[in-house]
Order: C-alpha cells, then sequence, then structure tokens
C-alpha cells in the first residue's frame, strides 16, 4: 500500500478516483 500513499501524497485525487 505504499504506492497508493505516495500518490496520494503527489496527487490526492488519484488515489481518490481510483
Amino acid at each position: 500500500v505504499a504506492q497508493l500513499l505516495v500518490e496520494d501524497t503527489s496527487t490526492k485525487s488519484k488515489s481518490v478516483t481510483g
């Protein structure tokens, strides 16, 4: 789940939208 956390930090909407 590290990638999800990193992506969320870089682009929150990316993790939220998928």
